[in-house]
């Protein structure tokens, strides 16, 4: 995609043709060529307008009547023409919600019913390792849509190229990446488990998806018609892998985790946690030493830099997404109480105390519902 320069390129993509997985005109009459009109911004001149530009890539139809794509495809968009499978009629398309951070946004078209008669794909779940996978799309070079295939070969936390500043989870596949294609759906078994949406210039026939955890996500978040995005604890930590380290923190025999270094002033976790804490587990889970943390079949998820759970000793149990831009947020204490609500409704609770610490020391675990995590 233009103006990147990071070694992640966000491009628009997919892979090499092999036999379909699923019956083709099924999936093929879903897909959506996505023609951006754009006019991109200069930062270091920002009182005038740049030169309009227009970029290609390729999306495809979801329930309620929109189509879901990139968000690097439709950003700073003007106008936007969408192309449906057999179509050679261009029309008009309206960005309905972007997530910048997950790479992700919705576009709905101006004319009704156009996407009657047109069939919404579902979204499956996550792809086995070794598992083949099936891109759809319009790469550079024709306006034919084309369909590839490849190989899932690793399932782990990747930087987003679009924010260039955003670690979620990514599916990797050993299939060449062209541009084009960002946007395109990813299929297995007639189900969408990703979104085409980056390649590495360093690494020869590897492209990554989003997969459907990140997607699923995104979605929840959007069905009021705006997007907040992944919080984030904003912390940095220190991998304990050194036992004198670990000695130093005062961590039993067996125990690991890894040690805060660093709070953002006013962030999440600002006045709950504080610099010298050990993050022992999440959600029950162990963090290793090294800052991963076991999951099943994907072994360990590399989310180093950012977690959140056990203060010093006092247990307290967060969801993250695997995305590894955690997925907890604290709220403050009641005026009245002291106890900390949440924002917004999804929560879980709990807080059992094994020394004093920032988290659990301005109220007994009886007296107080405890630490409200957002999940």
């Amino acid at each position: 995609m233009r103006g990147k320069s990071a070694l992640f390129v966000a491009i628009l993509a997919c892979p090499v043709t092999i036999a379909p997985l699923v019956a083709a005109p099924a999936i093929e009459k879903s897909v959506v060529r996505i023609v951006n009109h754009a006019q991109r911004p200069s930062w270091y001149t920002p009182w005038g307008t740049g030169a309009m530009q227009w970029t290609t890539g390729s999306g495809f139809v979801i329930e309620g009547g929109l189509i879901m794509t990139n968000a690097h495809v439709v950003s700073d968009s003007r106008f936007l023409a969408l192309f449906l499978y057999g179509d050679p009629n261009p029309h008009e398309g309206r960005v309905v919600v972007e997530g910048h951070d997950c790479d992700l946004a919705l576009i709905r078209p101006v004319e009704p019913k156009i996407l009657e008669g047109v069939p919404a794909l579902s979204i499956g779940g996550l792809p086995s390792l070794r598992s083949m996978v099936e891109t759809y799309g319009y790469p550079s070079g024709g306006d034919q849509i084309s369909s590839t295939q490849g190989v899932v070969s690793r399932i782990d936390r990747q930087l987003y190229a679009h924010s260039a500043a955003d670690g979620h989870l990514a599916v990797q596949t050993d299939a060449a990446i062209n541009p084009g294609n960002s946007g395109g759906p990813v299929v297995q078994e007639g189900k969408i488990v990703g979104v085409a949406f980056q390649n590495n210039k360093a690494m020869e026939s590897v492209g990554f998806f989003i997969p459907t955890e990140v997607i699923r996500h995104f979605l929840a978040d959007a069905k009021d018609g705006t997007y907040a995005g992944y919080p984030d604890l904003a912390v940095r930590t220190a991998s304990l892998e050194n036992p004198a380290a670990r000695r130093l923190a005062g961590m039993q025999e067996g125990e690991s985790g890894v040690r805060v270094d660093w709070i953002a002033p006013d962030s999440s976790a600002d006045g709950w946690l504080r610099t010298g804490d050990i993050l022992l587990r999440i959600e029950g889970e162990t963090i290793a030493n090294d800052g991963s943390v076991a999951s099943g079949e994907l072994t360990r998820k590399t989310c180093a830099t950012r977690t959140s759970t056990t203060a010093g000793r006092a247990t307290t149990s967060t969801r993250a997404w695997c995305s590894c831009r955690w997925t907890a947020r604290w709220s403050r204490p009641s005026a009245t109480t002291g106890c900390r609500t949440p924002t917004p409704s999804w929560s879980t609770s709990f807080c059992s105390a094994r020394r004093a610490s920032p988290l659990c020391s301005r109220r007994s675990a009886s007296s107080c519902s405890g630490v409200w995590i957002l999940r």
